[in-house]
């Protein structure tokens, strides 16, 4: 438009057709780094491309935000037992902690006794992991003992726990399924800690009080696991995270981030072109939102089957040998 004398002049092409004009689009996380980039693209070198939201980050990065917003240290118990799950990367990538252990399950099979503490004592809770019955007679109790050579963990390194990768700690879950509590057994056996001894950081118990930073405003959740590992040693200091109430946090968060997943992987498999994501966007924002926290909730805090799983010695009449865990608190 011609300012002075008011005159407007068609600047696109003859023969401009706005629909079938090829356009780049950006389907992208929010982070810092690459929204600067796609918006210098865009605003300061002119370029045709489209910047819009996936929908996908938000799945892991409203699950982790959760987790550091309860009042039950959820975050601390990922790192907690992500540093467990990685311990057969060490030290530093090296891997010689894979051996390590398996040179010390040869070892505990050799020496220590089925049928003595320490291992009469983490019965109770390995079975409990494994959801079988706990053993009665001598047999099963050598059985249960030798079962540490075909562990997941000792036969091989396994995945790597890595926050950025969304599905990985949860992977990871599923790897060590019916084997955190031996693995304690393992790496403790021979040492002056009990199965229900740890480190006071995840949350305050029967425990080494020396393992414990104190919280403050400026330090963060690693920051504090970072000190702890500088102070005790990442192997020393993995199995001390294992306790009952910590556990039972992890599984929380295993069973309770299922229905999270679920909206996930509806995402990943449904909304695969921009004009889907932007419908997705829009829909959400016009309310959509609200069906899916209830979903969340109804699949996750309501569901049977979690409750069942969260609440084993509250699920049914009959009654039940105790072996400590209904005590466990709710975070």
């Amino acid at each position: 438009m011609n300012a002075r004398t008011g005159t407007k002049t068609l600047q696109l092409p003859e023969g401009f057709n706005i629909s079938k004009t090829p356009v780049l689009v950006s389907l992208s996380d929010q982070g810092g780094i690459n929204r600067a980039g796609l918006d210098y693209l865009v605003f300061k070198l002119g370029m045709a491309l489209h910047v819009a939201f996936d929908p996908y980050h938000r799945s892991w990065n409203d699950l982790k935000h959760s987790m550091k917003a309860a009042k039950g240290d959820l975050f601390k118990c990922v790192l907690s037992y992500s540093l467990l799950y990685n311990i057969n990367y060490g030290p530093f990538g090296s891997k010689s902690w894979h051996q390590k252990k398996q040179q010390r399950a040869t070892e505990v099979l050799e020496s220590s006794s089925p049928h003595a503490e320490p291992f009469l004592s983490y019965i109770p809770y390995i079975c409990a992991e494994r959801g079988v019955k706990e053993p009665t007679t001598a047999g099963e109790r050598e059985r249960l003992l030798q079962s540490i050579g075909e562990m997941n963990s000792v036969k091989s390194l396994g995945p790597v726990v890595k926050l950025m990768r969304f599905y990985s700690f949860f992977q990871n879950e599923k790897f060590y399924h019916g084997e955190v509590w031996m693995t304690k057994f393992l790496m403790l056996e021979g040492s002056k800690y009990t199965v229900t001894d740890g480190a006071d950081w995840v949350k305050t118990e029967t425990s080494d009080t020396s393992m414990s930073i104190p919280d403050g405003p400026k330090t963060t959740d690693r920051e504090q696991l970072q000190k702890l590992k500088s102070t005790h040693g990442s192997w020393a200091l993995a199995p001390l995270l294992v306790t009952p109430e910590s556990f039972w946090q992890k599984n929380a968060i295993v069973v309770l981030a299922k229905a999270c997943w679920s909206a996930h992987a509806w995402m990943s498999e449904n909304l695969l072109t921009p004009a889907q994501c932007a419908e997705y966007t829009i829909s959400q924002s016009q309310g959509g939102w609200k069906n899916e926290v209830l979903q969340l909730v109804l699949d996750g805090f309501l569901s049977t089957t979690t409750l069942k799983k969260l609440y084993p010695f509250q699920s049914t009449s009959e009654p039940q040998r105790s072996s400590g865990w209904e005590s466990i608190l709710i975070f």
